[in-house]
């Protein structure tokens, strides 16, 4: 038969205790290599004495970046589609290379994304991406006062055009005070954008079952994140279970966000101003997100007597 809600609920909980997640050996062991790569405090300094740190950490990573670089973030092609014997095949070959490189390298902070993963690799003992597609709603509302009736169809093939091109318009003409035979109109057009995403992924963050070589034998993987309440009901969580939810709030997770946010500058070598911390997400639910390969596959979870 098939899992309640409190049975699944179990099942994730010992899923995630058996991940890296719940593992403080191991983010201890992280804080300390970073703390020597940043030349951070170590706690056991004294007062009077020397506090001359020893750089040897930060200067064999940096030694290492420009062969990285070159490497990972040079002029050649990220992955290269093999041509076949025919002309379309090799067209086809060469606009798949062009267009893999174009999703990579002209995402936003793309540089900054793949500095900070090259350089978690050498830091902590992995370091990790998250990649996929998404979709952004956006709603605009325009109106129009006192228009004759050429403009009044100007507008209409407009939002014709807007309709035509996937957006979902909702058109309204109001009533008008003045018997002048000019209109007024108001409407509503909302756009759904999708765009591909490259997201480093800190590894305090980082979901994945203890043990595991890759995503195929993993029971379990993702990241966590903060997201607002709206947020979740935009993905489609019932507003009456979202409201329900515990806020987060309190200065261990302040502690935690502004060191997430100070170790990415530093990842990076570029100073933040605290302008897109998790901060701003106030009030916010602290979530796990899992991907699609998190429970392995639907089957699995069917197998498991979970119907989805």
């Amino acid at each position: 038969m098939p899992m309640n809600h409190d049975e699944l609920q179990t099942y994730l909980d010992q899923a995630e205790s058996n991940s890296i997640h719940a593992s403080d050996s191991l983010n201890a062991i992280h804080k300390k290599a970073f703390d020597y790569y940043a030349l951070n405090p170590m706690g056991n300094e004294v007062k009077g004495q020397s506090k001359v740190k020893s750089s040897d950490v930060y200067d064999v990573i940096e030694s290492d970046m420009p062969s990285h670089v070159r490497t990972f973030l040079g002029h050649n092609n990220i992955m290269k589609f093999t041509k076949g014997n025919t002309e379309r095949e090799k067209a086809e070959a060469k606009e798949k290379t062009e267009y893999i490189n174009f999703l990579i390298r002209k995402q936003p902070d793309s540089y900054r994304t793949q500095l900070s993963w090259l350089k978690g690799a050498e830091i902590y003992r992995y370091s990790a991406v998250n990649y996929g597609y998404e979709e952004e709603e956006t709603v605009s509302h325009r109106e129009w006062e006192g228009l004759s009736e050429e403009d009044f169809e100007i507008i209409k093939t407009s939002l014709h055009i807007e309709r035509n091109n996937g957006a979902d318009v909702d058109f309204e003409e109001l009533k008008r005070k003045e018997k002048d035979g000019r209109k007024d109109v108001r409407a509503k057009i909302t756009k759904t954008r999708g765009k591909y995403f490259v997201r480093y992924i800190d590894p305090e963050r980082f979901v994945i079952t203890k043990g595991a070589t890759c995503e195929d034998d993993a029971e379990l993987i993702g990241h966590d994140d903060y997201v607002t309440k709206s947020d979740l009901i935009g993905m489609g969580y019932s507003e009456d279970l979202v409201k329900d939810l515990a806020i987060v709030s309190g200065s261990d997770n302040d502690e935690r966000d502004q060191r997430l946010v100070d170790k990415v500058a530093t990842l990076t070598a570029i100073t933040t101003t605290g302008q897109g911390s998790y901060a701003n997400l106030k009030p916010v639910i602290y979530v796990l997100i899992w991907m699609a390969t998190a429970l392995r596959s639907v089957s699995r979870l069917n197998a498991l007597g979970v119907t989805c």
